[in-house]
């Protein structure tokens, strides 16, 4: 996922490796790819790919560093998604809760906003 220049062979590779999410190095291969991968469309998938991955601190990590950082609104909404589907799996994390509530008032963008607030009251906190 790393070494190679062309969007469109990083973009096959996730698609074969989407299927061997429990391997330890897919997973590291996922998470660099959704933060890191020049491409969005890339980032896009590799979210969509992670979607479905057991969860983990690493995995929360990276949804939080992909929403507070990424350049594309799109793939900062779409990390909301992830992080609100693996808090309704894994039950309630003030790390998550954290950093949406801090997203809900301060961004800048305001449909980052909008989409953290939405995410706070599906999960039930207190003020949103």
């Amino acid at each position: 996922m790393k070494s190679y220049d062309n969007a469109g062979i990083r973009r096959d590779t996730l698609d074969a490796l989407r299927a061997r999410t429990k391997s330890p190095n897919v997973r590291a291969a996922l998470l660099y790819t959704m933060q890191h991968d020049s491409n969005v469309g890339n980032r896009l998938a590799a979210l969509d790919a992670v979607r479905g991955m057991e969860g983990g601190d690493d995995l929360q990590q990276s949804l939080i560093e992909v929403l507070d950082h990424d350049r594309n609104m799109g793939v900062r909404v779409e990390s909301v998604d992830v992080l609100v589907d693996h808090v309704e799996k894994e039950g309630r994390d003030e790390a998550v809760l954290s950093a949406l509530e801090r997203l809900a008032t301060n961004d800048p963008n305001r449909n980052v906003r909008l989409k953290c607030a939405s995410a706070l009251r599906k999960l039930g906190s207190d003020g949103f």
